[in-house]
């Protein structure tokens, strides 16, 4: 990535593709999982001498980051919950094993910041019907989690079900597929 963006600042060298890359030529799909989503990335490279440094702030605001989508997302699926409840449930999915195992491997901590945010988007959609955000978190995580997107898309068609089954949503089941049908356009409107 360095090396690319060097390339590009001096020499104007676009850095879509690179035949010395390890996984191929095509930059997109060989780097989407692992540098193109770091939206920091850029701004640490302007600043070599304290690289590491500003790596470990990036680790920790991904940490917070990932409790508060947490909290939202526990809000938004029931607002008459105790906030002290969706607190330590915050802080227990922000400091949790997976969390500590993630630190320093920035492309598995992104994956922890957006899975609340994919869940949240659902959310707003179920109450809101707004399909904005979904769009748009369905978007920046293909563009930043390429292969972990996949994972989630998966995880999707369980946590719709449940979460419309959970808060007694009486659809038929035409409307029902009408409101997926509806969803899965947005998603796939998110992927292109």
């Amino acid at each position: 990535w360095k090396r690319m963006l060097s390339d590009f600042l001096n020499r104007r060298i676009l850095p879509f593709y690179s035949f010395s890359s390890f996984l191929g030529n095509d930059w997109f799909s060989s780097k989407a999982y692992y540098v193109t989503g770091d939206i920091l990335m850029p701004l640490v490279a302007l600043f070599p001498d304290v690289e590491t440094g500003l790596l470990w702030i990036e680790g920790w605001l991904l940490i917070i980051l990932a409790g508060y989508f947490f909290w939202q997302f526990l809000y938004a699926f029931d607002p008459d919950g105790d906030p002290k409840v969706y607190l330590c449930a915050s802080l227990l999915y922000s400091f949790s094993g997976t969390s500590a195992l993630s630190i320093g491997q920035y492309m598995f901590m992104r994956a922890y910041v957006q899975v609340p945010l994919v869940f949240l988007a659902v959310e707003h959609f179920r109450t809101r019907g707004k399909a904005a955000p979904f769009l748009l978190v369905s978007a920046v995580q293909f563009l930043n989690l390429y292969y972990y997107a996949f994972m989630v898309s998966e995880f999707l068609l369980l946590y719709v079900p449940f979460t419309y089954y959970y808060h007694g949503t009486k659809l038929r089941s035409r409307a029902f597929l009408k409101l997926l049908g509806r969803l899965v356009v947005t998603y796939l409107s998110g992927l292109l």
